[in-house]
């Protein structure tokens, strides 16, 4: 009696299928030390068991119900901006992020619920992600450990809160990873156009999805089966359709002088100053910090691994790992040798590591690690992912209770409070001149897109003609061709001979009050109209100027 054996490594070969005697066990497999490593992994005692789940839902729940509990920070009120202006681009970032909230608004209203509910939902589906792909190279219980991992770090655990960019394409890179991880182990087309329209619909989220592609790539020239799997049809329709998700982003760039390449790619490298290796210490210092310190030594860990098992990988998820996360991860610290890098750039580079990371969290990579018995090891890490669980509940909490006396940071001002103050003075100035000012906001965006979404009438919905407040709401870095998108979404021209209130966290300057009048035929002296603790015994002040009959910027300024 014959039966078909189609187990490679770690998963199921189909195109390799072969007929085996019945009694295999006495049969000599290539691979039966890979299997049993597999086996052993997929069964080993990770250290959580069913508080792994409780956590993740704990983590989920609690994000859930504060949601709508704490202001916008800046940027996610920019973003809600870009969703009053529907496109398939702008300027800064690819339009993803605008569909998002606009889904969530649509469902929830003009609110922080709506704006951030696509982010928590995405979040969800990430962690689900982790653990699917987790699962299919190492096993079910290191795929529940991998999703523990990503649910308690502090920096992921951010982004399925704040809505931001990273939110959608954490979720896309995730389901192309798990896409190119079923095609090569199934040798399957059908996931291969998963992948694909994941890479394109992660480009359009934000532009580090394109290495995805390159990821993919490296990985399949690494290994004598995927070279084989360049010479199908699957890897070149994936790479297709990703073009084909990401065409729209390509179109508006084309109709646009590619500003948003331009802004994104040679503006970065225009940016980069002289050789500063502090930088690059200063960012891993915070990757170490926000990461927590053993997520970090497990992700450093995992990458070295990665290059020195790349040669000898049978599994293959080791330089799976390495293809996925190391070029985005070196372009990261290069850039970080000469200009600054944000907190939230490595992210992508870290989710193809964490299938490996979660095996070294098992078998306990580091000597001293080694010479604690297994129970105590295993409370040990318990105890930790604990002590995460605590720590995102307790800044969660922190940013939700309004503590005077506990500072908080300038993103997380009352800016609800400062809107309707800003709205009062609107009100005053309107009854006393006979007309609708307009808001002349410092700064590029920050502000300015604040005020946008707190000023709004609450009773009134957006389309409606007392629903658009936030139509009058501009930066004064637009005035003179700056402030991002709203430099395209807005022409000063519009507000000539219309009164202005010119808000800002400071008074005007000597040079800032002198551009002020020459852009208004009057204005009036500065005077603070709202102000906020920022912890004991200290105020954050604002202040407001009246401006009259807006006759547009000299040249001079907008020169400048």
């Amino acid at each position: 009696m014959q039966r078909s054996d189609c187990t490679g490594p770690l998963g199921a070969y189909p195109s390799e299928c072969v007929r085996r005697p019945a009694r295999a066990e006495h049969t000599f497999h290539p691979f039966a030390g890979a299997l049993k490593r597999a086996r052993d992994v997929a069964t080993a005692g990770f250290p959580f068991g069913s508080y792994a789940l409780l956590a993740i839902a704990f983590l989920l729940l609690l994000r859930l119900l504060l949601l709508g509990a704490v202001v916008l920070v800046p940027e996610e009120a920019y973003y809600w901006m870009y969703s009053q202006y529907p496109s398939v681009g702008y300027l800064d970032h690819p339009p993803m992020i605008a569909w998002l909230i606009a889904g969530g608004t649509f469902l929830f209203g003009e609110t922080e619920l709506g704006v951030r509910f696509g982010t928590w939902l995405l979040a969800a589906a990430s962690t689900w992600l982790c653990y699917r792909l987790t699962a299919d190279w190492s096993g079910r219980r290191a795929g529940i450990a991998a999703a523990l991992l990503f649910s308690v770090t502090p920096l992921f655990c951010g982004t399925g809160f704040i809505t931001t960019p990273d939110g959608p394409l954490i979720f896309f890179w995730l389901v192309a990873l798990l896409g190119v991880t079923r095609a090569y182990r199934r040798d399957s087309v059908g996931w291969w156009l998963v992948a694909g329209i994941a890479t394109g619909l992660g480009s359009i989220s934000k532009y580090p999805a394109m290495f995805l592609a390159a990821g993919a790539f490296l990985f399949l020239l690494s290994h004598t089966r995927g070279r084989r799997m360049l010479a199908r049809p699957g890897p070149w329709l994936a790479l297709l359709l990703a073009i084909a998700a990401a065409f729209p982003v390509i179109w508006w760039n084309a109709q646009h002088d590619f500003a948003s390449f331009r802004f994104q790619f040679a503006r970065r490298l225009a940016g980069e100053g002289g050789f500063a290796p502090q930088r690059t210490m200063e960012w891993l210092g915070a990757q170490f910090g926000l990461l927590s310190p053993l997520v970090f030594v497990l992700f450093t860990l995992s990458w070295w691994t990665a290059l020195r098992r790349f040669g000898r990988d049978r599994s293959g998820r080791w330089r799976f790992a390495a293809c996925f996360s190391l070029p985005w991860l070196a372009v990261c610290v290069w850039h970080g040798l000469f200009s600054e890098v944000n907190v939230n750039w490595p992210l992508p580079g870290y989710l193809g590591l964490i299938p490996v990371a979660v095996v070294l969290l098992r078998v306990r990579p580091l000597g001293l690690l080694r010479r604690i018995p297994w129970a105590r090891y295993h409370l040990h890490v318990r105890r930790y992912a604990a002590g995460l669980l605590a720590i995102n509940s307790l800044v969660l909490a922190y940013v939700c209770l309004p503590v005077s006396f506990l500072p908080k940071p300038s993103a997380l001002a009352p800016w609800d409070d400062l809107g309707q103050a800003t709205e009062g003075v609107e009100d005053a100035f309107a009854a006393e001149a006979g007309q609708e000012p307009f808001i002349l906001a410092a700064g590029k965006y920050r502000l300015a897109s604040e005020l946008a979404f707190y000023m709004r009438d609450p009773d009134h919905a957006i389309g409606e003609p007392d629903g658009e407040d936030w139509k009058e709401t501009i930066p004064i870095a637009a005035a003179v061709g700056g402030g991002l998108n709203y430099a395209w979404w807005r022409d000063p021209g519009e507000f000539l001979g219309r009164n202005a209130i010119y808000v800002a966290r400071k008074p005007p300057n000597p040079v800032k009050a002198a551009a002020l009048g020459a852009c208004f035929e009057h204005v009036d002296e500065p005077r603070q109209f709202f102000a906020h603790p920022r912890g004991i015994g200290r105020w954050a002040q604002y202040w407001v100027v009246r401006c009259y009959r807006f006759r547009g910027v000299p040249a001079e300024i907008g020169a400048g």
